[in-house]
């Protein structure tokens, strides 16, 4: 299994020259897509346009690009709808964030109610979009079979630490089991920026599993 990724764990993502602007973007950036998308477009999934160029934010990326990323990248369907989520798991993917802080963002746009966890549901549907997202920008990403998403999804919640029925994972628990599984690890890892790689022998890459601290959770006061 890997999560779409054809190659060896040292290929990295190729971004379409429309997408380099997204390379670019730090928490900040991040932060306000976020919140366009997961606020104030809440009650939408498939968005047109007009609400595509508001989530990537007309003021930030020019309206040929903006046109071109909605119509050749996302739009393969071409019904002038695209998949909100997909275009964020993306751009998230996309950015120079950590890969903590891209994990702490796909569970919030799938922490449905704002309660504080995910069921199995709605794991495999972070783990699509995600996966689908991606090939959208890079078709070396050829998206995994359902059977292997679902798979993944319940092998996800073997981690869960507080629910002792295995039904539902909390975020810090969902974390753990991306940066400790070897295939979704390296599937992030070929998305980071060049710049942050750091290189051993035999070209193996490394970096310390330092977790990132969601401070809205208890555990992480410990």
């Amino acid at each position: 299994f890997n999560m779409g990724n054809t190659g060896s764990y040292t290929l990295k993502a190729t971004l379409p020259t429309s997408l380099l602007v997204f390379s670019r973007w730090g928490s900040q950036e991040i932060e306000e897509f976020f919140l366009r998308g997961h606020h104030t477009l809440s009650e939408t999934f498939g968005i047109k346009k007009s609400e595509f160029e508001f989530l990537i934010g007309k003021d930030l990326v020019d309206f040929r690009t903006m046109r071109f990323l909605f119509s050749e990248i996302f739009d393969t369907d071409k019904n002038n709808t695209v998949d909100k989520l997909e275009v964020m798991c993306a751009i998230i993917l996309a950015s120079k964030i950590a890969n903590q802080e891209k994990i702490h963002y796909f569970f919030e746009l799938f922490n449905f109610n704002n309660k504080g966890y995910l069921y199995e549901s709605e794991i495999t549907l972070l783990l699509l979009a995600i996966t689908r997202g991606a090939y959208k920008v890079d078709q070396k990403y050829y998206p995994p079979p359902l059977a292997v998403i679902t798979k993944l999804a319940k092998e996800a919640l073997t981690n869960a630490a507080v629910d002792t029925t295995l039904s539902s994972l909390r975020k810090p628990e969902l974390i753990i089991f991306a940066l400790r599984n070897k295939d979704v690890l390296a599937f992030l890892e070929t998305w980071r920026g060049h710049a942050s790689q750091v290189l051993l022998r035999g070209g193996t890459r490394w970096e310390p599993l330092v977790m990132w601290r969601d401070r809205s959770f208890p555990c992480n006061h410990a």
